[in-house]
Protein backbone atom coordinates (compact mmCIF):
# COMPACT_ATOMS: atom_id res chain seq x y z
CA UNK A 1 0.00 0.00 0.00
CA UNK A 2 3.17 2.24 0.37
CA UNK A 3 3.57 2.38 -3.29
CA UNK A 4 0.21 4.37 -3.95
CA UNK A 5 1.75 7.21 -1.70
CA UNK A 6 4.06 8.71 -4.14
CA UNK A 7 1.62 9.84 -6.92
CA UNK A 8 0.31 12.68 -5.24
CA UNK A 9 2.67 16.19 -4.40
CA UNK A 10 3.00 16.63 -0.74
CA UNK A 11 3.06 13.13 0.40
CA UNK A 12 6.68 12.54 0.10
CA UNK A 13 7.73 16.13 0.83
CA UNK A 14 7.41 18.46 3.91
CA UNK A 15 5.02 20.58 1.74
CA UNK A 16 1.31 19.86 3.62
CA UNK A 17 -1.59 19.66 1.56
CA UNK A 18 -4.97 20.43 3.06
CA UNK A 19 -8.27 17.99 1.63
CA UNK A 20 -11.98 19.07 1.79
CA UNK A 21 -13.79 15.66 2.24
CA UNK A 22 -16.88 16.22 -0.78
CA UNK A 23 -18.72 12.79 -0.01
CA UNK A 24 -18.66 9.22 1.73
CA UNK A 25 -20.19 6.59 0.33
CA UNK A 26 -20.16 2.74 1.18
CA UNK A 27 -18.03 0.49 -0.58
CA UNK A 28 -18.92 -3.30 -0.36
CA UNK A 29 -20.67 -4.41 -3.37
CA UNK A 30 -20.34 -4.12 -6.63
CA UNK A 31 -23.28 -2.08 -7.02
CA UNK A 32 -21.83 0.59 -4.40
CA UNK A 33 -18.51 1.16 -6.21
CA UNK A 34 -20.47 1.84 -9.36
CA UNK A 35 -22.51 4.42 -7.94
CA UNK A 36 -18.77 5.17 -6.53
CA UNK A 37 -17.19 5.59 -9.78
CA UNK A 38 -19.99 7.69 -11.24
CA UNK A 39 -19.31 9.88 -8.68
CA UNK A 40 -15.27 10.09 -9.64
CA UNK A 41 -16.54 10.19 -13.05
CA UNK A 42 -18.52 13.43 -12.31
CA UNK A 43 -15.77 14.83 -10.23
CA UNK A 44 -13.10 14.68 -12.96
CA UNK A 45 -15.06 15.31 -16.02
CA UNK A 46 -15.75 11.97 -17.46
CA UNK A 47 -17.78 11.70 -20.69
CA UNK A 48 -21.04 9.70 -20.42
CA UNK A 49 -20.19 9.14 -16.60
CA UNK A 50 -17.31 7.38 -17.21
CA UNK A 51 -13.59 8.15 -16.52
CA UNK A 52 -10.12 6.24 -18.06
CA UNK A 53 -8.70 6.59 -14.53
CA UNK A 54 -10.86 4.40 -13.34
CA UNK A 55 -8.93 1.53 -15.41
CA UNK A 56 -5.91 2.58 -14.08
CA UNK A 57 -3.82 0.02 -11.58
CA UNK A 58 -4.17 2.04 -8.21
CA UNK A 59 -8.09 2.45 -8.72
CA UNK A 60 -8.48 -1.17 -9.50
CA UNK A 61 -6.24 -1.82 -6.55
CA UNK A 62 -8.47 -0.28 -4.25
CA UNK A 63 -11.95 -1.40 -6.05
CA UNK A 64 -10.39 -5.37 -5.33
CA UNK A 65 -9.27 -4.42 -1.63
CA UNK A 66 -13.12 -3.04 -0.87
CA UNK A 67 -14.60 -6.12 -2.51
CA UNK A 68 -12.54 -9.03 -1.73
CA UNK A 69 -9.91 -7.90 0.64
CA UNK A 70 -11.82 -5.38 2.92
CA UNK A 71 -9.79 -6.75 6.26
CA UNK A 72 -6.91 -5.01 4.91
CA UNK A 73 -7.95 -1.00 4.95
CA UNK A 74 -9.38 -1.31 8.92
CA UNK A 75 -7.36 0.38 10.89
CA UNK A 76 -5.43 2.36 7.78
CA UNK A 77 -7.00 3.96 4.84
CA UNK A 78 -5.80 3.27 1.46
CA UNK A 79 -5.41 6.32 -0.17
CA UNK A 80 -5.08 6.39 -4.88
CA UNK A 81 -4.60 9.95 -6.65
CA UNK A 82 -5.50 11.73 -9.18
CA UNK A 83 -5.42 15.32 -10.33
CA UNK A 84 -6.78 17.02 -7.18
CA UNK A 85 -9.05 14.14 -6.01
CA UNK A 86 -8.43 11.73 -3.41
CA UNK A 87 -10.20 8.54 -3.44
CA UNK A 88 -9.58 6.90 0.17
CA UNK A 89 -10.56 3.58 1.42
CA UNK A 90 -11.68 2.87 5.21
CA UNK A 91 -13.97 0.03 7.08
CA UNK A 92 -15.96 -0.21 4.05
CA UNK A 93 -16.95 3.25 2.85
CA UNK A 94 -14.84 5.31 0.16
CA UNK A 95 -14.35 8.77 0.72
CA UNK A 96 -13.61 11.31 -1.63
CA UNK A 97 -11.89 14.86 -1.37
CA UNK A 98 -10.44 17.37 -3.05
CA UNK A 99 -7.08 19.39 -2.65
CA UNK A 100 -7.76 22.55 -1.44
CA UNK A 101 -6.37 25.12 -4.08
CA UNK A 102 -6.20 27.93 -2.04
CA UNK A 103 -2.87 27.07 -0.10
CA UNK A 104 0.14 26.48 -2.04
CA UNK A 105 -1.19 27.39 -5.30
CA UNK A 106 1.20 26.68 -8.34
CA UNK A 107 -1.49 28.84 -10.90
CA UNK A 108 -0.18 32.55 -10.99
CA UNK A 109 -2.29 34.81 -9.71
CA UNK A 110 -3.40 38.35 -12.03
CA UNK A 111 -1.38 40.39 -10.97
CA UNK A 112 1.76 38.07 -11.78
CA UNK A 113 0.12 37.69 -15.34
CA UNK A 114 0.13 40.98 -15.81
CA UNK A 115 4.14 41.61 -14.38
CA UNK A 116 4.65 38.79 -17.15
CA UNK A 117 3.03 40.20 -19.83
CA UNK A 118 4.49 43.80 -19.02
CA UNK A 119 8.30 42.42 -19.45
CA UNK A 120 9.60 43.11 -23.09
CA UNK A 121 10.86 40.20 -24.96
CA UNK A 122 13.59 40.16 -26.76
CA UNK A 123 14.08 41.08 -30.51
CA UNK A 124 14.74 38.18 -32.77
CA UNK A 125 18.00 37.32 -33.40
CA UNK A 126 18.84 38.53 -36.73
CA UNK A 127 21.90 37.13 -38.99
CA UNK A 128 25.11 39.29 -39.92
CA UNK A 129 24.28 42.55 -41.37
CA UNK A 130 25.90 43.96 -44.41
CA UNK A 131 28.95 46.30 -44.72
CA UNK A 132 27.05 49.84 -45.12
CA UNK A 133 28.81 52.34 -47.15
CA UNK A 134 30.71 55.85 -45.37
CA UNK A 135 28.51 58.50 -44.95
CA UNK A 136 28.42 60.70 -47.70
CA UNK A 137 28.37 58.72 -50.71
CA UNK A 138 25.45 58.06 -52.53
CA UNK A 139 24.17 55.03 -54.32
CA UNK A 140 26.21 55.85 -57.31
CA UNK A 141 29.05 56.28 -55.14
CA UNK A 142 28.96 53.45 -54.05
CA UNK A 143 28.63 51.65 -57.20
CA UNK A 144 31.53 53.52 -58.72
CA UNK A 145 33.90 52.50 -55.73
CA UNK A 146 33.58 48.90 -55.63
Amino acid sequence: MDSLLPSCPGVRDSTPVNWTEIESLPAVTSEDLALVEAEIARHLGGEGGRCGWLRSREYMRLRLSALYYPHLCVSEPLHVYCQALRVSLLNGAVTLCRRDLSEGCYLATLEEYLALDAVEPEPPCVGPRRRRAPPGLGKRARDDQY
